[in-house]
């Protein structure tokens, strides 16, 4: 069965919170329209495939920019932060490692533990043009696809094609190859600073308060949250307020002023005129729509 995510739920750390599959069958499968939602900032243990078939996209991994485009994919290691927008479709597989095999058994041993381990992998970028690359996209989409039809067996039969996928890509990581990795030091200052801020949309948030929050000078901040996160820190403090208050419109019957005030908007009029900027209509208006 494939789904679509929509809001992304995550923790304070922007661990997602969302299953993704079940105890039994630790895989879910998206087909996703970037388009009319983003896929926000956030992580998880469980590995990723995302294939973009229609359009552009831009992805966000820790500290870099990655542009996709149809018939490209990219495998996400596990425990990285990253977010996905643009004018674009993608089917993306997201799995835990356990789907493969438990860690004493030779299947983990021989295609799990080598991704795992290896702290210069944080993403791969697959074309179409070499023959291991397009396998490795073959066999991740017949998996979704049996996935999605819920075939005779097709528990057993996803699991192949995603194990065979992962051998492949295995083999075909070169030392050499360009693949992206992290500075762990930045990585985690910049997770501290996301968490402060998501429990503090309320209060007033500078550039000052968060250098100091992770003792650094404001021009380390702005870098180090630039390279990681592709926004400015104020930029994307106004992006989780708006988030957060196009969330609670849909979920809650708080009134749009309450919203307002817990995102951290203090003058009624200018989050009038920043939720319009970003949805086309204002914050009432979408209520309203959302209710029809």
């Amino acid at each position: 069965m494939v789904n679509s995510k929509c809001v992304t739920k995550t923790d304070s750390t922007k661990r997602e919170l969302e299953a993704h599959g079940d105890i039994l069958f630790p895989i879910a499968c998206y087909d996703e329209d970037l388009s009319i939602e983003k896929v926000g900032v956030h992580w998880h243990e469980e590995l990723e495939f995302i294939h973009v078939y229609e359009g552009k996209s831009k992805l966000h991994i820790d500290k870099t920019e990655v542009n996709l485009t149809a018939g490209s994919a990219i495998f996400i290691n596990s425990g990285h932060l990253h977010s996905a927008y643009g004018n674009a479709k993608i089917k993306s597989l997201v799995f835990h490692h356990s789907l493969i095999g438990s860690e004493n058994s030779i299947f983990y041993q021989e295609v799990i533990f080598p991704l795992l381990d290896n702290d210069k992998l944080s993403y791969l970028v697959l074309s179409d043009k070499e023959e291991w690359e397009r396998n490795v996209t073959k066999n991740m989409m017949l998996a979704y696809d049996v996935i999605n039809t819920e075939s005779y067996d097709y528990e057993n039969e996803a699991r192949f094609h995603i194990t065979r996928a992962l051998r492949q890509l295995n083999e075909n990581i070169k030392i050499n190859q360009k693949i992206n990795s992290h500075d762990g030091i930045t990585y985690n200052r910049i997770k501290k600073v996301l968490r402060y801020i998501d429990d503090n949309l309320s209060e007033e948030l500078n550039n000052d308060k968060l250098s100091k929050l992770i003792a650094v000078s404001e021009s380390v901040l702005l870098k180090s949250f630039k390279q990681t996160i592709g926004l400015s820190p104020m930029q994307y403090v106004l992006k989780k307020r708006i988030d957060r208050a196009r969330y609670l419109i849909i979920t809650t019957d708080k009134k749009i002023s309450d919203i307002a005030s817990e995102c951290g908007f203090n003058d009624m009029s200018y989050f009038s005129k920043i939720f319009k900027r970003n949805f086309n209509v204002s914050p009432t208006e979408y209520k309203i729509e959302r209710q029809e």
